[in-house]
């Protein structure tokens, strides 16, 4: 069979599937994001023809300039399915503008700061944002420290401008998946006690091409898979 976008969407909708019930778990607890970036809109386009809705963009200028040309979903009525856009990578403060109103969900909020600048884009609706965990303390990545992560859960879920959803984390890079399970249980770990302190960290964004099915044993509900679904980024 050629090796198409809609064949290798059907191999990680499958591989998904079989994580699920190995873990007990009904599929469709788990969203797939197809992360797009750096992929040309054609290749967003065969996805949408495959029945692929939710993609992830990583820079606000890219985000733009599909949403532009591609459109933004969730499509009410009609015919033509449009994409679901979610907003993966840091976020610039002076670039929330690009992102709020078209990103359906935020998923690397790792700061009063952005947050506030995203409320202050988004009032009077609410944007729906993740706090992103750097669950491996390591110093060339972002996200807030596990330790601090709860006490801005708060500060962003008083903000009325913004709708906390969950944790997203991406975890040390590692050859063995199966090692990416303690910090994937940590993010869930994490979760639980902030909803035990009444926060709605019901949403976990974890795991991507190498290490999605480890995620879904973990508890993920949202895998943000590129390269198993595109090919590799030229």
């Amino acid at each position: 069979m050629t090796d198409t976008v809609a064949r290798r969407l059907e191999e990680v909708r499958a591989r998904i599937d079989r994580a699920c019930r190995e873990a007990g778990r009904d599929p469709a607890e788990v969203r797939l994001v197809a992360v797009s970036k750096a992929h040309p809109a054609q290749a967003v386009r065969e996805a949408l023809a495959a029945g692929q809705v939710d993609f992830g963009e990583s820079y606000a200028q890219e985000l733009r300039d599909k949403a532009a040309e591609l459109g933004v979903g969730p499509s009410v009525g009609g015919t033509r399915t449009l994409p679901v856009w979610h907003f993966l990578g840091p976020l610039q403060r002076n670039k929330v503008r690009l992102v709020v109103g078209t990103a359906v969900l935020v998923h690397a909020v790792d700061s009063e700061r952005l947050g506030r600048a995203i409320q202050d884009r988004s009032l009077p609706r609410r944007t729906p944002v993740l706090v992103e965990v750097n669950v491996g303390g390591e110093p060339t990545k972002h996200g807030v420290d596990p330790g601090s992560c709860l006490d801005l859960c708060r500060v962003l879920h008083g903000m009325p401008g913004l709708d906390l959803k969950g944790l997203m984390c991406i975890p040390p890079a590692t050859d063995d998946p199966t090692r990416a399970a303690r910090f994937f249980r940590l993010l869930a770990d994490l979760a639980a006690e902030g909803r035990a302190r009444g926060l709605p960290l019901e949403s976990l964004s974890m795991g991507m091409s190498q290490d999605f099915e480890v995620a879904v044993a973990c508890g993920a509900t949202h895998v943000r898979v590129g390269t198993a679904i595109f090919g590799e980024r030229s």
